[in-house]
């Protein structure tokens, strides 16, 4: 790591990164890396207690998670980037579309909504490093708010404005109202060293990917996913969803839970996101 970073920092070579603005019961909050709700937030949470382990504390609090699985009800909410399908399950629930009745279709509520085909604004991917240090976050707030003012160089896309907490998302969004295992969303390919959460994610690709993990799910089912997910390999499986989307909304409807962002624990209770593109500079190869 300690190489890696001195050859980054040699080579000096400044890149473009997406942020993502996140709306919480505490406030407004700005990421670089991830949101995650369920199984992927305990184990970032509930593994301090093996903090003296080392890295290895997660993979023995996932065995615990694992072995004691929960789920959380909850409603999930987001602006597609394509038409969403979602994966066929073995229970039902109920598909709305705008000039659509009523039809079978698969485990939870679901409603949904055509969108445009936006193709993604992709780029070479990189390795980046948080340049939202202690010692200029506030001029890098500052400039975040400029961005959401003005938008970013070159940038034409329509600004998405998010409601208030408070207030129903708009009637084109899909919202999914279901028992999930986890949700992360998820703006750079890796979440840690060795998971891939989304591998066709690039610094500047102007979206956010859902990883969505729906109950059930068997342990086994489980442990396939903890494991593919060192190789990006669960975007395969079917129980595991990853839609690439342009806002998102997550409300948590029942109280135990952790909510994590960037590796931080943050106040539990719905958030929102939507993309803030290039609004950030960092060093990269």
């Amino acid at each position: 790591m300690l190489t890696h970073s001195t050859f980054v920092l040699l080579k000096h070579h400044i890149r473009p990164m997406d942020l993502i603005a996140l709306d919480t019961v505490a406030g407004r909050k700005y990421s670089f890396l991830s949101l995650t709700w369920g199984l992927i937030a305990d184990i970032d949470i509930e593994s301090e207690r093996f903090r003296a382990l080392g890295n290895a504390r997660f993979t023995v609090e996932a065995i615990f998670r694992i072995l004691s699985p929960r789920a959380y009800k909850g409603k999930l909410s987001f602006l597609p980037n394509s038409p969403y399908t979602h994966k066929i399950r073995s229970q039902t629930v109920t598909l709305l579309s705008q000039g659509q009745r009523e039809q079978p279709a698969t485990n939870g509520k679901v409603r949904s909504a055509s969108t445009p085909n936006l193709s993604p604004h992709t780029t070479e991917l990189g390795t980046a490093a948080n340049t939202l240090g202690n010692g200029h976050a506030d001029g890098a707030v500052r400039d975040i708010q400029e961005v959401e003012e003005t938008g970013s160089e070159g940038d034409v896309e329509e600004e998405i404005e998010l409601p208030p907490l408070d207030q129903p998302v708009p009637e084109h969004w899909v919202t999914i109202d279901d028992y999930f295992v986890s949700i992360v969303a998820v703006y750079q390919s890796h979440i840690g060293p060795e998971i891939l959460a989304a591998p066709a994610a690039t610094m500047t690709d102007k979206l956010i990917h859902l990883l969505i993990i729906r109950s059930p799910v068997t342990r086994l089912q489980m442990l396939n996913i903890m494991t593919q997910l060192e190789t990006g390999s669960h975007t395969n499986n079917p129980q595991v969803e990853l839609v690439a989307v342009k806002a998102f909304r997550l409300e948590p409807l029942e109280l135990r839970g952790n909510m994590v962002v960037d590796g931080e624990k943050v106040a539990y209770g719905p958030v929102q996101g939507k993309v803030l593109p290039s609004a950030a500079r960092v060093m990269a190869l």
